[in-house]
């Protein structure tokens, strides 16, 4: 059995593999950044190693802060780019982004147990920018080689091994009281032997090969459901930032420190919770993102981080004293809202959207819209702890209005799943003759009568016309089943653009009337002094394949890794 026959089948080996590097990521970052992060600014302030480095200020927090994230966000752009433009790399760059990553927090923890402050912060720098390659490498690779209708499981499957270790990893600290050196330690202990695995199973993969009309960065920003989706991931995870942030401060405050019954530390704890959430519902979840899709799971997550700030305002407005009971209800809300989001928004709703080559942009644009939602939402909770926590129960009504307009923008896109498909373009003219067609390709070539359907759209407008008097209107919808005839057309030359797709799709109706509109400004002579020779149109295909090119999702094209 060929590669590609064994990830069409669903062998379980290889996409386990494929989701080790995502695993490692969610891991490694969960781990350094909200689990720790605060005790390791504050270890190092208290051993003086901040000391004569943009100060120990608030305002020097936050200078040390950018000036850690520059070179990870320019790396995360960088490596989309790369993968897009050399897709045979993404093995050797998800490889070398998990030994960067493993090797730079196994030299950070010596480090700072050494006390050697230029060459911690170095460290961390390094790490960080490790970790973001690896953020778009582990998506792209694990996008690669899953079908469509298994992504949500496969990422649910993903996330459940992050939390599994995370939970784990915390019991055992707690129970023999070992500090945060130990957990990073294994961390990169861990990243070791992933990236000794991932080499060994994947030295013989053979990755895609581009398609001849490149997909252009400017052709994926202007998409109607990239920027849509872009918007709603940061205000999401601006809340879950904010609700985390002050979450995590109410248990230091109350001092809520154990979990099934071990001693674990404030912020510990609060994680453990959340996790816990994560781990029991994020396999359902996934499911039903292949089922249902990923927008409807989307909001639900939305609506549930805003349920999470209710209970604690609720809870705040009939008891100043916040319950433990409470607390743990909150957390393990947001831990659920996390099991929704990771699967669909997260996930597989990017590659849902992305074509062929430009899987590796489209991973970026998911980890931007990550990183600065909850970077932004957990900073404004560090800098203002005191006034959050003091206004909770005002606050549930900035979270119901981020949460309105975080859903807002879906409303005017559909959904991600099924992924677009679109498989044979038409333009027809005033008398209802085929002029130029193109198939964008499919598993079974269309064996169709072009006339023939050219004919039956003309008599279906012309009926439609008689029958309800409206000259000016246009026949632009015709749905069969599960398909449906979009169409477009130019009245004042008679020319009709139609394409045959999966689903109704505002964005695919645009790129149609772009089609049509240079159609029309291309061949206007030829169109006006056209005497039946249809080869007069074929150049038109470069424009075919340039505008609807970047629509053509890895779902309807050839498989992306082979053997």
């Amino acid at each position: 059995m060929s590669f590609r026959e064994m990830v069409q089948s669903g062998k379980s080996s290889h996409l386990f593999i494929a989701i080790l590097p995502s695993s490692y990521f969610w891991i490694a970052g969960t781990f350094f950044f909200l689990i720790n992060g605060l005790k390791l600014i504050e270890y190092a302030k208290d051993q003086n190693l901040l000391t004569g480095f943009l100060g120990t200020t608030a305002l020097g927090d936050l200078l040390i802060g950018i000036f850690y994230a520059i070179p990870p966000l320019l790396a995360i752009g960088l490596v989309g780019q790369l993968i897009d433009n050399r897709p045979y790399l993404l093995g050797t760059i998800t490889l070398i982004s998990l030994l960067i990553s493993a090797s730079a927090l196994f030299l950070f923890v010596i480090a700072l147990k050494l006390l050697i402050a230029p060459v911690t912060l170095i460290l961390v720098t390094v790490f960080l920018t490790g970790l973001a390659c690896l953020a778009t490498a582990s998506h792209t690779i694990y996008g690669a080689v899953t079908k469509w209708s298994h992504r949500g499981r496969g990422f649910a499957v993903g996330n459940l091994i992050f939390g599994l270790t995370i939970v784990i990893l915390l019991l055992i600290s707690g129970m023999f009281n070992l500090d945060f050196f130990f957990s990073l330690l294994i961390i990169s202990l861990l990243g070791f032997l992933l990236s000794a695995l991932f080499y060994y199973t994947t030295r013989d993969w053979i990755y895609w090969r581009n398609d001849d009309w490149p997909t252009k960065t400017s052709q994926i920003l202007v998409r109607q459901s990239v920027k849509a989706y872009f918007f709603s991931h940061i205000l999401i995870y601006f809340m879950l930032g904010l609700t985390i942030g002050s979450l995590a401060q109410e248990g230091v405050n109350e001092n809520y420190s154990s979990f099934l019954g071990i001693e674990l530390g404030a912020f510990e704890t609060f994680w453990a919770i959340v996790i816990l959430g994560t781990v029991i519902f994020v396999i359902p979840a996934g499911y039903l993102s292949d089922k249902i899709g990923r927008k409807d799971l989307t909001i639900m997550a939305t609506y549930g981080i805003v349920l999470a700030s209710l209970i604690t305002s609720l809870n705040g407005l009939l008891d100043p004293n916040f319950d433990s009971i409470v607390y743990v209800l909150t957390a393990f809300t947001i831990g659920v809202s996390f099991a929704f989001l990771h699967p669909t928004l997260d996930s597989s709703l990017w590659i849902d959207l992305s074509s062929k080559d430009s899987i590796g942009r489209y991973c970026d644009i998911n980890v931007y819209s990550l990183v600065t939602g909850l970077a932004a939402g957990f900073g404004i909770s560090y800098f203002f702890l005191t006034t959050l926590i003091e206004y909770r129960n005002i606050m549930v009504l900035m979270y119901i209005g981020l949460a309105v307009l975080a859903v807002l923008p879906l409303f005017w896109v559909s959904d991600s799943f099924p992924p677009l498909e679109f498989f044979l373009l038409l333009v027809i003219n005033d008398a209802g003759v085929p002029i130029f067609h193109y198939s964008f390709g499919r598993k079974k070539e269309l064996q169709v009568d072009l006339p023939l359907i050219a004919g039956a759209l003309s008599a279906v407008g012309s009926f439609m016309l008689e029958a309800t008097g409206e000259a000016g209107a246009k026949l632009n919808l015709v749905r069969h089943g599960t398909h449906f005839i979009l169409s477009d057309q130019s009245s004042d030359i008679g020319l009709t653009a139609t394409i045959f797709a999966n689903k109704n799709d505002p964005e695919l109706q645009i790129v149609l009337s772009k089609f049509l509109r240079r159609f029309r400004k291309r061949f206007s002579k030829e169109l006006h002094e056209w005497k039946g020779d249809i080869q007069l149109f074929e150049s038109a295909l470069e424009d075919a394949e340039e505008i609807f090119g970047p629509l053509i999702t890895i779902a309807t094209g050839e498989q992306m890794i082979t053997e």
